[in-house]
């Protein structure tokens, strides 16, 4: 190909390449509006959510950036004190970073558990959100975007306008493509990479704990909990915070258990400690954690306003479960129901006899793909589940489930049909996710359509809830401080119809 034509293919590609993006943004932003107008009621709670979040988290960059701007007046000429204040911060992120490192590698000897009892019982055992704690990662990335920006978000010159009572920062005050507010309060945070804003991948983790590291130099602490930040009554920051969790460390690993495998943990910064946790991780996060945060009752007895969530614990919570259940459980339910055979499976028969198949019979309906998908663009709607099951085809060729997989939970907004003849469709979800860098938060993703091929068992599994009209719900805590929406049913006396039997 000459040098000619190679330019005009390019440059072909280049066209029909951003010709396809405006029209995905376009599809993306028809479903968005009529989610938006959507008259389901558990939708409406979960977008209502969304933005919450969003605020919240917007709310609490500006604090720190604040912060900054205040302290960083007397550094703005002075080049010596700029140097010792990134020295400071950079050996900071770098001494936890080796600590979070540490205690890693002591916890890969911990089990992980969902179950409280053990928890609080069991000496080798730590919760799930402990187990999969993503702070190395999340403080190396600190690290790479302060070498880059260290100026730019380190010293602040003049960084909020008033606009419509609210302080906006200011174009141009953090980094390209750190914008903290989306293009519009009516748009929904799409998960992957994206040159606009904080929201949807890891982007706004490294730069939340980069101001908090920025924010402790500049205060003298030593810990993120000591940080004088706006809270609850006479509780830490964090307890309220959008941004930061608390998990709490087994037993064995007091302070000083700690500290005799590396003295420097007596200044860990992500360290915490009060009479509810005596000794805790502080984690930063951009609303996922796995497990979400159900292994923290005793601190939380009533959930986290702004909790980490994972896709399945948001569900539950969204729809009420009386049982905390894992995609697992929603694919034994659902298999139970199309597959007879599975129900002779020891995995199932054990299964049967817990708690979790109640809970769910008593909240969500399977709906058979091969029912859907007679109309899937309007049978498929906002306020069903979509859960999507990567099976382990090597070891169990049936997908019986009966094999180790992995999956993902989320809330249906929308269908996008894909051309005719393709297998292109797309389920349009909201959801907790996180695969760092690209994808973390809450939003919106794409799952494929199930499959209508009988002979081919679907990877993906549609449920509808039941009792979840707007007839029978009602809207609360619209008032509450938290501004987080949430529902409360009034009646679930609906018969089920899965029948929990042993084979």
């Amino acid at each position: 190909m000459s040098a000619i034509a190679s330019a005009v293919f390019n440059e072909t590609n280049t066209e029909v390449k951003l010709q396809e993006e405006e029209k995905q943004q376009a599809e993306f932003q028809r479903i968005i509006k009529n989610a938006r107008a959507s008259t389901d009621l558990l939708t409406q709670v979960a977008l209502k959510e969304h933005d919450a979040w969003i605020k919240q988290t917007r709310a609490e960059i500006r604090v720190l950036m604040e912060i900054i701007y205040q302290h960083s007046s007397s550094l703005r000429n002075d080049v010596t004190k700029k140097e010792e204040l990134k020295k400071n911060v950079m050996a900071k992120l770098t001494e936890d970073l080796e600590l979070i490192e540490k205690l890693n590698e002591t916890l890969k000897s911990y089990g992980a558990t969902g179950a409280i009892k053990e928890l609080q019982e069991v000496a080798n055992k730590c919760s799930f959100p402990l187990k999969t704690n993503k702070m190395k990662e999340v403080i190396t990335g600190a690290k790479e975007l302060l070498e880059k920006h260290f100026d730019g978000l380190a010293i602040l010159e003049d960084m909020f306008t008033i606009l419509d009572e609210d302080r906006f920062v200011k174009p141009g005050v953090l980094p390209t493509g750190y914008n903290l507010y989306l293009q519009s309060e009516s748009d929904i945070t799409v998960f992957g990479p994206n040159d606009n804003n904080i929201y949807g991948n890891s982007k706004g983790t490294f730069l939340k704990t980069a101001l908090l590291y920025i924010c402790m130099a500049y205060t003298g602490k030593s810990k993120l909990s000591d940080l004088n930040l706006p809270k609850q009554e006479n509780r830490s920051w964090i307890d309220g915070s959008a941004i930061s969790h608390i998990i709490t460390l087994p037993p064995a690993l007091t302070l000083d258990t700690l500290k005799e495998i590396d003295p420097r943990f007596e200044k860990f910064g992500l360290f915490f400690s009060d009479e509810t946790t005596p000794q805790g991780l502080v984690t930063v996060h951009s609303g996922f954690a796995f497990g979400g945060h159900r292994s923290e009752l005793q601190r939380y007895p009533n959930g986290k306003p702004f909790g980490p969530e994972d896709c399945s614990s948001w569900l539950m919570r969204l729809t009420g479960c009386p049982h905390p259940v894992t995609n697992a459980d929603l694919w034994f339910f659902y298999n139970a129901q199309f597959n007879p055979i599975f129900k002779e499976t020891p995995e199932y028969k054990r299964w049967i006899t817990g708690s979790e198949p109640r809970a769910i019979a008593d909240t969500f309906e399977a709906v058979h793909p091969y029912q859907v998908l007679k109309d899937p663009a309007n049978e498929i709607i906002e306020g069903m589940i979509c859960v999507y099951i990567n099976f382990d085809l090597n070891n169990d060729p049936s997908k019986t489930g009966t094999s180790k997989y992995t999956g993902h939970a989320a809330f249906t907004i929308g269908y996008k049909s894909g051309p005719a003849g393709t297998n292109q469709s797309k389920i349009v979800t909201l959801s907790y996710n996180r695969d760092m860098s690209e994808v973390e938060g809450f939003g919106l993703g794409e799952s494929p359509a199930p499959s209508p091929d009988a002979n081919n068992p679907t990877n993906v599994l549609i449920f509808s809830i039941k009792g979840r009209s707007a007839a029978n719900m009602t809207l609360i805590s619209e008032g509450s401080n938290t501004n987080i929406p949430s529902v409360q049913q009034i009646d679930r006396n609906q018969k089920t119809q899965f029948q929990l039997s042993t084979g």
